[in-house]
């Protein structure tokens, strides 16, 4: 509490049999801080550290060459407690303190971005994860984990183009080639200062008009993508929601009048419509068709004709997956996904106890999804079951075929692999039989209702298979016992022939 930060040089602490260490002081920061100092932390890959203390500043330092403080951070209205560098983003530091608050500084500008208050309970420590962009805060009752930034990546599918946003660049992949190029550079919104959340939130693509639409939430982008090298100036605006409808045509929100605004490509205002309802985000149902969504239902809304085509009575809808032919929606909500027809006719629901993050429609109207920690699938039954376990978020954008590409949250495009398929192939079944099936999978599930002899395959350690039939006889043993045999007779005789759906191992 003198007042000074040291870097001291620990390898000697490192060494073997040695007593009696004695530990050398690198070099001593004093004079900038008046008062204690609680805590300080070092830059994960630059030589900058941070320092918080109990004159209610927090310093930044370069540690080589000059012993100055570079940026002095000031808000808090008591004791910094704690300070560190956020995890992903070198010019954004996280400062807790005795006033019952956290804060997050943009340290070149140093200005205030953001602030979190507690009524009651002060911070005293700050925690980051080494991995997850992760942080924890302590309190006086207790503590919360949270994060800062966004970190579901802005994508768009267009037929065997996927344009995704990654490093603050519009990149394209070609799902039949595997080539991924950067088509332009994305300015950002314009704040005026670092934000913490400068990656957009939707895409959207025109490819009659090859023009490309960023929202940011709350402004928007308009890009015409280049043939040659040479990126024009992109055309900007506000809004709440925006979404291409028309060749030429894109559509705005402005929630403060429950308007729809339609624009061209110049940027010039063409129509304006008020909405039927309260709205909070807007989508694509086809041409100058919008499926409108608030907190408590969704609705397909005509802008020719000014009309009501259908509403859906199901809350909270974050995003919406189109089928191929443009027959059947999925709505995802946080928890829930509902599947309906185009004119928002329920067809079923499905819960999750964990956060829901993507899907995509495969062969036979089935619907890929993933959760936070699975990766599942949905029947047009209803049915659902989970294919496999996820080590990481994942976010898919297509399913072809034997083959599902996905995005994690770096914006890295993943490709995942169907490596069992039921096809009119005895062998095929039986494959599916002798195979693991990830997570205790339910070939049963898979299957429509009716099925005369359904069978599904749990394995115990030691790769003992329990086959369960119709009535719930279980018959336990290896792979040469009755139960292999006999789930492979049901599957030969009733399954392959008449269901043939694919199925992920």
């Amino acid at each position: 509490m003198d007042g000074t930060v040291r870097i001291w040089d620990i390898g000697a602490l490192r060494k073997m049999n040695v007593g009696g260490v004695t530990l050398d002081v690198e070099c001593v920061f004093k004079g900038d801080h008046d008062s204690g100092v609680n805590w300080a932390s070092f830059h994960p890959s630059l030589p900058l550290f941070v320092s918080g203390s109990n004159e209610r500043l927090v310093k930044s330092w370069l540690w080589e060459g000059n012993l100055k403080a570079e940026e002095i951070l000031r808000g808090h209205m008591d004791n910094v407690s704690s300070v560190l560098f956020h995890p992903k983003r070198n010019d954004i530091v996280v400062s807790s303190s005795e006033d019952k608050s956290i804060r997050v500084w943009d340290v070149p500008n140093q200005t205030e971005i953001l602030s979190f208050c507690r009524q009651h309970d002060r911070f005293w420590t700050l925690a980051v994860h080494p991995v997850i962009n992760l942080l924890a805060a302590g309190h006086d009752s207790g503590m919360i984990v949270f994060k800062l930034v966004r970190e579901r990546p802005a994508f768009v599918v267009s037929g065997d183009l996927l344009f995704y946003a990654k490093d603050m660049c519009l990149r394209c992949y070609h799902f039949s080639t595997g080539q991924d190029s950067k088509v332009i550079p994305l300015f950002g919104p314009d704040t005026g200062a670092a934000s913490l959340n400068q990656s957009p939130r939707t895409l959207s693509y025109s490819p009659r008009d090859e023009a490309a639409l960023i929202f940011y939430g709350g402004s928007y982008e308009l890009f015409m993508i280049p043939c040659s090298g040479f990126v024009q100036e992109p055309r900007r605006g506000t809004g709440d929601s925006s979404v291409f409808i028309a060749k030429s045509r894109f559509a705005l929100l402005e929630r403060s009048s429950n308007q729809v605004i339609v624009m061209d490509l110049q940027n010039k205002v063409v129509k304006t419509r008020s909405l039927p309802m309260p709205t909070n985000a807007i989508f694509y149902a086809g041409t100058a068709v919008l499926l409108c969504t608030n907190e408590d239902k969704a609705c397909m809304y005509d802008l020719v004709r000014d009309a009501v085509l259908g509403e859906l009575q199901f809350p909270g809808v974050r995003s919406i997956v189109w089928s191929t032919d443009m027959e059947s929606v999925a709505l995802l909500s946080k928890h829930s996904i509902c599947i309906a027809s185009k004119m928002l006719v329920s067809q079923c629901v499905i819960d999750e106890k964990i956060p829901v993050k993507s899907a995509a429609w495969g062969d036979h109207d089935v619907l890929i999804y993933t959760t936070l920690r699975h990766i599942k699938y949905c029947l047009p039954n209803g049915n659902s079951a989970t294919i496999r376990p996820l080590d990481f978020p994942m976010y898919i954008t297509k399913v072809s075929g034997n083959t599902v590409f996905c995005l994690d949250r770096d914006g890295n495009v993943i490709i995942a692999s169907r490596d069992v398929e039921i096809q009119e192939d005895a062998d095929a079944g039986y494959e599916l039989v002798s195979g693991w099936l990830f997570g205790g999978m339910d070939v049963e599930g898979i299957f429509a209702e009716g099925v005369p002899v359904p069978w599904y395959l749990n394995y115990d350690d030691h790769d003992n298979a329990e086959a369960v039939g119709w009535g719930g006889n279980r018959l336990r043993g290896g792979p040469q016992s009755a139960a292999f045999e006999d789930a492979r007779r049901g599957i030969r005789d009733y399954v392959v022939p008449n269901h043939p759906y694919r199925i992920w191992r």
